[in-house]
């Protein structure tokens, strides 16, 4: 009889075992080098196109830091060199579909202060802007 005790003792605690998991952390979708690779834009009539970025110009690249900072070079077709053109750049998690943007260009009085939808979809990341232009980045 007490080893049948025992027995179910032993069965009743092995089974009350807690779930001391902790939940997933949230992967930032954002984070990491993109290159731009093509841009859309709406015309005054309506009309959607896409434009695919020229070879200098599609070296482009945005690199979001888990610290917060961007780090943008801008390559320019004239010239074909890397530029970066800012003071600052910051970025913020709002949603999971927007961002909000902190900057300010070299040598400007002022910086920029926006909103941006942003849409994830694979290895892509497309910037939705007001106006009804488009910004196509792949990660790289």
């Amino acid at each position: 009889m007490k080893k049948l005790l025992l027995l179910f003792i032993s069965a009743t605690i092995l089974s009350c075992s807690t779930d001391e998991s902790t939940p997933e952390q949230q992967v930032e979708p954002i984070l990491g080098e993109w290159e731009i690779f093509k841009m859309g834009s709406t015309s005054n009539d309506g009309t959607y196109s896409e434009d695919l970025m020229e070879e200098c110009n599609g070296q482009s690249t945005m690199t979001f830091n888990e610290d917060g900072t961007v780090t943008k070079v801008n390559y320019f077709q004239r010239e074909c060199i890397a530029r970066n053109m800012y003071e600052y750049f910051f970025w913020k998690n709002l949603s999971p579909e927007y961002y909000n943007f902190r900057y300010k260009f070299k040598g400007e009085d002022s910086g920029w202060d926006e909103t941006v939808n942003m849409e994830f979809e694979g290895a892509y990341l497309i910037w939705h802007f007001d106006n009804g232009s488009q910004y196509f980045y792949l990660r790289n």
